[in-house]
């Protein structure tokens, strides 16, 4: 069951996955907070009256805490009969991409049948992010009075806090590791708990009890790369799903007790010391949207898999009619929570519901972190990062997001126009 959940849960995260494909011109630049400058390209012309302030100058580098971001694809390269694109995401111009969704099936840590990695290189050739799915991990504690077997595959780490987890983490990087700050996320475990409410309820009966808490922090540290002395952060999210399951050969009594450690997202960033931006994975990360079709795939994927599933086990088992039928309702169950789950994810990223229908937009909103602007260019809606408040769409497609009241594009040589938000 809570696999089957996880499974829900990750497919209505569905990150993404990158083609690289800079849309950048020659010539770009990667200021020291993670920003991107590039030469203006003339062929991407916005037409009359679309707002754009003119200028004349030559492009300079962008002032800090502006960031400059241009779409990008992100690759389902083997999933499917052909290459799919499963995502679309907005990365720093010229920064080059690699890598995309893996699909594992088989393996019994995983989340779900596919993982990520996806990652992005600066032109510096040191600065980068990546974002990785990670397996579960699982404490178990026996209080029956019998021997239960060998440790599962999923047995070993006992981190019990997303802190030990991500001090972990930073310590497979690197042999000479200097932690240097840890701090939770609540921002990231509020934005989860919306995600949560759309799920199932866990089971609760006299046999099984189930809760969930959720867990979220960011550590940075330091060490040296070829050389040269580095400042990495991960920030990661974490649910822990305990199960409680009843001795029957002693009623009243706990038999075992299972710790699930759910790696929901993890984020890493690296840079030269002093050049670490912080903000800009979470830029990223908000920008990360499924398409629909890749979407629709993995949702057909998982239900033919639930359904052969389901015939396997009437078939090998030996089941009474009361069976059977117990058997049924709780596969027909499952099909029914995944199709409501499929429901809700065709929500969160329906970008014509979101500029159709405000409570849809808030709750998106919401969820994601993000603001929704009117797109001056291609029309409809563009959703960016709402820890900035203005955002600007350049001549190229790229975007500017700042917030700094007084920027304008044309201080550093560029023609944009500024977003206006969606009421």
């Amino acid at each position: 069951m809570y696999k089957l959940l996880n499974v829900v849960l990750w497919a209505m995260l569905g990150a993404s996955c990158s083609a690289d494909n800079p849309a950048a011109s020659a010539g770009a630049t990667v200021t020291q907070n993670g920003a991107t400058s590039s030469g203006e390209r003339g062929e991407a012309a916005a037409g009359q009256g679309s707002g754009l302030v003119r200028v004349a100058q030559a492009q300079s580098p962008l002032p800090p805490g502006v960031f400059r971001l241009q779409p990008t694809t992100i690759m389902d390269p083997s999933g499917f009969e052909k290459p799919v694109v499963a995502a679309t995401a907005l990365i720093p111009v010229n920064w080059r991409t690699q890598g995309g969704y893996i699909w594992n099936v088989g393996n019994p840590c995983a989340l779900s049948d596919y993982s990520l990695s996806w990652s992005l290189l600066a032109p510096d050739g040191i600065s980068a992010i990546a974002f990785a799915t990670k397996p579960k991990w699982s404490i178990v504690k026996s209080f029956l009075q019998y021997d239960r077997g060998p440790p599962g595959p999923c047995e070993g780490p006992n981190w019990t806090t997303a802190q030990q987890y991500l001090e972990a983490l930073a310590r497979q990087t690197s042999p000479e590791v200097r932690i240097l700050d840890y701090q939770p996320r609540p921002d990231l475990m509020r934005e989860q708990e919306a995600m949560i409410k759309m799920l199932p309820p866990l089971p609760q009966s006299d046999l099984v009890r189930a809760e969930q808490r959720l867990d979220a922090g960011q550590i940075l540290f330091a060490h040296t790369l070829n050389g040269r002395e580095v400042r990495e952060m991960i920030v990661a999210l974490v649910i822990f799903n305990e199960t409680r399951l009843a001795d029957v050969m002693n009623p009243g009594r706990i038999g075992m007790v299972v710790l699930d450690g759910v790696p929901v997202s993890v984020v890493y960033a690296r840079a030269p010391a002093g050049g670490l931006n912080v903000l800009l994975p979470g830029v990223i990360s908000k920008s990360m949207r499924v398409t629909a079709d890749w979407s629709n795939r993995v949702f057909q994927f998982n239900m033919e898999k639930q359904r052969r599933a389901f015939e396997q086990m009437i078939q090998t088992g030996k089941n009474s009619a009361q069976q059977l039928q117990s058997m049924r309702e709780a596969h027909e169950r499952t099909m029914a929570d995944m199709q409501a789950a499929q429901v809700q994810r065709d929500k969160l990223n329906d970008m014509k519901g979101v500029a159709s229908d405000k409570n849809q937009r808030e709750f998106v909103e919401m969820v994601r972190g993000v603001e929704t602007y009117h797109e001056p260019v291609d029309g409809g809606v563009v959703q960016l990062d709402n820890t900035y408040n203005h955002a600007w769409r350049v001549r190229d497609g790229t975007y500017l997001l700042t917030n700094d009241p007084n920027f304008r594009p044309g201080v550093v040589g560029l023609e944009g126009q500024e977003l206006q938000k969606v009421e």
